[in-house]
């Protein structure tokens, strides 16, 4: 019964579900920093993000069963595969693939910049969404604010 900082006189309540993968992703620590031999101020890092097709099934997978046992059977993936073409990719592919063992439960696909304002602007259409961790991390943030909280 937290009262939401934005006001929408047509939407009674927030109530969505939002998974996040936890042991992959961008977070998954992959990469380093080099400076050795470089010089002054040419230090190079590089961060890389982990993504399995295990992973990523077994994260999207319980994003579907969690939609079963939800009023609306509805499942929202978001990911950055427009500019991630590698490991979100992969991601939207099994997303694609599992979504066949669920036939009753609905389906999206969102970039996450175009979620981001979906959160904000129609809260109501969302039931569960599933992302990578650096994604879902951030629309935690998002939502835990729109609900008066933070995340």
């Amino acid at each position: 019964n937290v009262e939401s900082k934005l006001n929408h006189p047509n939407v009674k309540e927030l109530d969505w579900v939002l998974i996040r993968e936890n042991s992959e992703g961008e977070y998954s620590g992959v990469g380093g920093r080099n400076f050795t031999g470089r010089g002054l101020n040419n230090e190079v890092a590089v961060q890389s993000s982990l993504f399995t097709e295990k992973g990523c099934e077994r994260v999207i997978r319980y994003a579907f069963e969690t939609a079963r046992q939800r009023k609306r059977k509805k499942v929202t993936s978001v990911t950055k595969s427009n500019a991630q073409q590698y490991g979100m990719v992969l991601w939207d592919e099994v997303f694609e693939r599992v979504s066949k063992d669920y036939p009753d439960v609905e389906t999206d696909k969102w970039l996450i910049d175009a979620m981001a304002a979906q959160f904000v602007l129609h809260p109501e259409e969302l039931e569960v969404v599933v992302a990578s961790n650096l994604l879902a991390d951030i629309l935690s943030d998002l939502g835990s604010a729109l609900a008066g909280s933070l995340g």
